[in-house]
């Protein structure tokens, strides 16, 4: 049975290899809104580094590290922030790992004008032995091989809001979604990205190439120090709150 482990956002599976997961960088974001007319200070990078930090130090080296996808922010070209900041980020991981495996994603539109070094690879999918990592936003035709027996997949930025919706005391937390399709195991990591909390659960499933039946999923909520936290399955939270009539709102 494929062995899996949470660390804050970032999933650790253990095959032959161990395997740090990660989803959705959207490095470059703030260039983007410079460029929009929104000034912001540039500390994102600063706080992705850091808590890489702490992962690594509750795991250790790594054999590979897999980003799901979506590096980069901007759509149209390869910034300058981008451009310094990948480069900075794939010395900081390859510190850390043998190889890095890139699966690229909606947004890495001109990615691969980054230097690549010959030890970071570019895929649309990467397949471990029975397990299948991909950006999640198309689907393909070798991931529907019977030898695959787990996706696993970003693109969503899955999160829940909790609390009292009467109060307007909502909070949104981002959050793992982990069930079945198909006889295989699906894990939808959340964004690594900390310039939005998520997306809910309408939004998503109308992106979605696949019936998922979320409500069977079961909700792992990233909580603070790295810990992921178990809610069981979403249905049940949804008849809980309509039974017991409980103040929280959730929403996907």
């Amino acid at each position: 049975m494929l062995k899996t482990e949470h660390f804050g956002k970032c999933l650790l599976i253990k095959t032959k290899k161990r395997i740090l997961v990660a989803g959705d960088l959207h490095i470059g974001y703030e260039e983007s809104l410079e460029k929009s007319g929104a000034f912001v200070g540039r500390k994102m990078f600063g706080e992705l580094i850091a808590e890489f930090n702490l992962i690594f130090a509750k795991i250790g080296k790594v054999d590979e590290i897999i980003l799901l996808g979506d590096l980069k922010h901007d759509f149209s070209k390869l910034t300058i922030q981008e451009r310094q900041e990948l480069n900075k980020l794939f010395n900081y991981l390859l510190f850390h790992c043998k190889k890095i495996i890139i699966t690229l994603g909606n947004h890495d539109n001109y990615l691969l004008n980054v230097d690549l070094k010959r030890e970071i690879e570019v895929k649309d999918v990467y397949i471990d032995e029975e397990v299948c990592f991909f950006h999640g936003d198309r689907d393909f035709a070798e991931i529907r091989d019977k030898k695959i027996k787990c996706w696993v997949l970003g693109h969503f930025h899955p999160a829940i809001l909790l609390g009292e919706k009467k109060r307007a005391k909502c909070e949104k937390y981002k959050c793992f979604l982990e069930g079945n399709f198909e006889e295989k195991r699906v894990i939808i990591l959340p964004s690594f990205f900390e310039g939005s909390e998520g997306s809910d659960f309408e939004e998503s499933r109308m992106k979605m190439p696949w019936k998922f039946n979320l409500k069977n999923f079961k909700v792992l909520i990233v909580g603070e120090n790295l810990e992921v936290l178990d809610f069981g399955k979403l249905k049940s939270l949804q008849s809980s709150r309509a039974l017991q009539k409980k103040k929280r709102f959730i929403s996907f």
